[in-house]
């Protein structure tokens, strides 16, 4: 949650943490975590394998690819890494909660201050993000789609630290085709000396983005004037459907970030509210001034058929650029993007249920929302498109 009036604490107390490691049902005999950790790197394992767990050791199973990824680039995992698990104690069923062992995982977090966590599988990237944020994560989370990422967990109440989400083992071994298989493999060294590089330094302090809400015509038309002065822009439309063709579909709201190729330098947004304000928008489309979006079609459509204009001279789409980044199924989105890239979560908490809402007209109900909550979630769509965009020109090595 980004919104001071209504700003949910996130905290440990939101998770039923049991203290007690027999509520689980399984013969308490926890495996301790192990390692020097000098490179600050944490490895959190889902739960112990058979051989971590017959030789009463993490680091029993050096195959790994996590460890291997560390030989690799002349590391000892000893030396280098601090190795846990999720689940502490071996388990015979896979429908076994990890709730008992997340206070063990979080007392290692505050005690080793880690720069870099090292998650291995699903149960493990899941159960880190919990901690992190137990009020935007559940245990029914999917997290496979962030291998293969590091991410800023630079949010308050963050730890300052990177998350580098990798495969599993099995995972890794499942495919059949030995083309895909090095694929794989070489996707997952990667990764992991990507981890490694991150490790000498912590994630930038995040800053919440300034959003400035305009109601005032004269000063929406400066706004307006400004950014089609600017080197770069990001606008975004919040609407009463997603089809601009339907009967009662019409934009609330507008927002537009502005500045250089360098960096975000201002954020407003304001309601179509007058004609004035309509016609010096339509302006802005029409300039030459380099433009980014996130789903550009959806503002391109929007634009063409309520305000019968096109927009000139798209510049970049963070959808597509997620896309490049990774072609896995469902990660182009810019609430994904936004915390892959920056380390943000929840900022859409309180329109999401308004948005999600599909009336009989297909219409949604972010008309009954409070104005100034939904013109501040729509400038920090621009912002975070904005701020996404410079990063992957950054990845991509590209100049617009």
């Amino acid at each position: 949650m980004l919104f001071n009036k209504k700003e949910i604490k996130r905290t440990l107390s939101d998770i039923p943490l049991v203290q007690r490691c027999v509520a689980c049902g399984i013969k308490p005999n926890p495996l301790k975590p192990e390692g020097k950790g000098k490179s600050g790197i944490l490895v959190v394992f889902g739960r112990p394998n058979e051989i971590q767990w017959e030789n009463r050791s993490w680091f029993a199973d050096t195959n790994q690819s996590v460890f291997q990824g560390a030989y690799f680039q002349d590391h000892n995992p000893h030396e280098d890494y601090l190795v846990t698990g999720v689940l502490l104690c071996r388990s015979d069923t896979e429908q076994v909660k990890y709730e008992q062992c997340l206070s063990c995982l979080n007392e290692t977090v505050k005690k080793f201050n880690p720069t870099v966590i090292i998650t291995v599988g699903e149960l493990a990237t899941g159960a880190v993000l919990r901690l992190y944020n137990p009020l935007h994560y559940r245990q029914d989370n999917h997290s496979a789609e962030l291998f293969g990422h590091c991410i800023p967990l630079n949010q308050e109440p963050g730890w300052n630290c990177w998350l580098a989400p990798v495969m599993e083992e099995e995972r890794v071994n499942r495919y059949s085709n030995p083309d895909v298989a090095s694929v794989a493999v070489a996707w997952f060294y990667k990764h992991i000396m990507w981890a490694f590089g991150l490790a000498q330094s912590r994630p930038p302090k995040y800053q919440k983005p300034r959003i400035e809400i305009l109601m005032d015509s004269d000063k929406i038309i400066q706004a307006i004037d400004q950014a089609i002065s600017s080197e770069l822009t990001a606008f975004d439309y919040e609407t009463t459907a997603l089809e601009p063709w339907r009967k009662k579909a019409e934009i609330l709201t507008c927002s537009i970030g502005m500045g250089t190729r360098e960096r975000l330098e201002r954020t407003v947004a304001f309601p179509m509210n007058s004609k004035e304000v309509r016609e010096k928008w339509v302006e802005y489309l029409r300039s030459p001034v380099c433009k980014i979006g996130a789903n550009n079609l959806f503002e391109h459509y929007w634009s063409a058929v309520y305000l019968s204009t096109p927009t000139i001279n798209w510049t970049w789409d963070t959808c597509l650029g997620a896309r490049i980044l990774d072609c896995s199924p469902g990660v182009s989105g810019l609430k994904r993007t936004t915390f892959v890239t920056l380390g943000i979560i929840g900022y859409d908490d309180t329109v999401d249920p308004y948005m999600k809402t599909e009336n009989a007209d297909g219409t949604n109900d972010l008309k009954k929302m409070n104005p100034t909550d939904l013109l501040t979630y729509n400038g920090y769509d621009s912002a975070y498109t904005y701020e996404c965009a410079l990063r992957q020109k950054k990845l991509l090595k590209v100049e617009f």
